[in-house]
């Protein structure tokens, strides 16, 4: 499993991969087709003298390698731009994007194919051979190659759109919370990762990191709970997807008397240098709150953005509202308990998710009155075990108003707005923004 997903993510990142894969398609294309002509002779109703295919061919070769160089580097700079305007933890996702790979390959492949063909015109062997078939070809794959530009030129501008661009990170994060977190809050089990430890009692051993300092991005947690089963143990997984884990730090404690494969247990943990969202949901807060507070920054003043950003927080906020999180449990299938790992729990989320932009949005009416819509709507359709939270955010919110707007100021930023400014709603919620539940 680990293997497979190596091997995927580096299939993802790699720039290289699918432009070679159009490359090689290219070269066998230019060697398949010269022969097509030479033996079929087919009439495509269009005839070139040797001296008219030669200056196609050359035209077109030419042409095309300065045009990839030309989109190679628009592309760059546009991710650069992405990369800078949200957060440079975006870079990732704008690299295993497949559409700038599929236009530099249809680029390289056109001017790979003409190249080659260009080389079979009049050779010794009949100097008054002409590829008809191929050079026709190669002024169709021109044709794609400008479509394939303006397929690129639009894609880019729409990822890079900021509604885009956040809407793609809370999407991610949808399918990781769906994928970490399947129980509902009402399903039993240890709401804390110390407490279900403890349970557990004393541990038999621990089994340390014996690699370099690391992200750790994955766990094979079928896996783990295999080895485990085999072994008669239990184990705890020390770290969090997502904490840096340095080298000689614990990985697991080791529970009961079983001979467990320590090296098979550290296999099945995957690390890497940056968290990703798979996995690891709080990423998907992380990049979210990363474009916000870039936004809300001196040099862009841009709230309007960070309340897009906020929109899409809201939404992942409501959807772990209802689950169980915090410590995760997974038994052998018999009843009997193998694995505990750490997962984030309500007020950790809260607080990653709404911290920083409250500090960073204090002044800011539209972040001000947006926020308390979020936290008001939140209280009204929380558990009650979630809203503790919640409240100590209100109660900050609050404190940033009181010292940040003048009392004339105040009623005005204090009001709950979806829109920051333009969607102001009653009030009937107070209540519970008091405390009243």
């Amino acid at each position: 499993m680990i293997s497979r997903r190596k091997t995927s993510a580096r299939i993802e990142a790699s720039f290289w991969l699918i432009p070679g894969a159009f490359l090689l398609s290219g070269i066998a294309l230019a060697l398949l087709l010269p022969f097509v002509d030479e033996a079929v002779n087919p009439d495509v109703g269009i005839t070139y003298s040797s001296k008219a295919a030669i200056e196609v061919l050359s035209a077109i070769a030419s042409g095309m390698i300065a045009f990839t160089g030309f989109v190679f580097a628009i592309v760059i700079l546009l991710v650069q731009y992405g990369s800078s305007q949200y957060s440079p933890r975006l870079l990732r996702s704008f690299i295993g994007d497949p559409v700038p790979k599929i236009a530099i390959g249809t680029f390289v492949a056109t001017f790979t194919y003409s190249l080659l063909v260009l080389s079979g015109i009049g050779t010794e062997d009949d100097a008054n051979f002409v590829p008809n078939v191929s050079v026709t070809v190669a002024i169709l794959l021109v044709a794609a190659s400008v479509f394939v530009f303006l397929w690129l030129i639009n894609h880019v501008y729409q990822e890079l759109r900021v509604g885009n661009v956040v809407r793609r990170v809370a999407t991610e994060g949808k399918r990781a919370i769906d994928a970490v977190y399947p129980e509902s809050i009402s399903e039993a089990g240890a709401e804390s990762w110390s407490a279900a430890v403890d349970n557990l009692g004393e541990p038999a051993s621990v089994i340390g990191h014996l690699g370099d300092q690391g992200i750790l991005q994955w766990a094979d947690k079928q896996r783990l709970v295999s080895l485990a089963s085999d072994a008669g143990v239990a184990i705890a997984l020390v770290p969090a997807v997502g904490d840096s884990v340095p080298t000689g730090a614990p990985l697991f404690f080791v529970y009961g008397e079983g001979d467990v494969d320590a090296k098979a247990l550290r296999s099945s943990l995957e690390f890497g240098i940056e968290r990703t969202i798979e996995g690891d949901p709080a990423q998907a807060f992380r990049w979210l709150v990363d474009i916000a507070i870039k936004a809300l920054s001196p040099a862009i003043n841009d709230p309007s953005t960070a309340l897009q950003a906020i929109d899409q927080i809201e939404d992942l906020l409501r959807r772990v509202r209802t689950r169980r999180i915090a410590a995760g449990e997974i038994d052998d299938g018999q009843g009997g308990l193998r694995l505990v790992y750490r997962r984030p729990s309500w007020e950790d989320f809260v607080e990653l998710a709404l911290t920083e932009i409250r500090r960073d949005g204090a002044g800011s009416v539209q972040v001000e009155r947006r926020l308390r819509a979020l936290l008001l709507d939140l209280l009204e359709e929380a558990p009650a075990r979630r809203r503790p939270a919640l409240h100590a955010q209100l109660a900050h919110l609050d404190e940033s108003l009181r010292q940040t707007f003048s009392d004339s100021e105040r009623p005005v930023a204090e009001v709950p707005d979806y829109q920051g400014i333009g969607s102001r709603r009653i009030a009937g919620r107070r209540r519970i923004a008091e405390g009243r539940d």
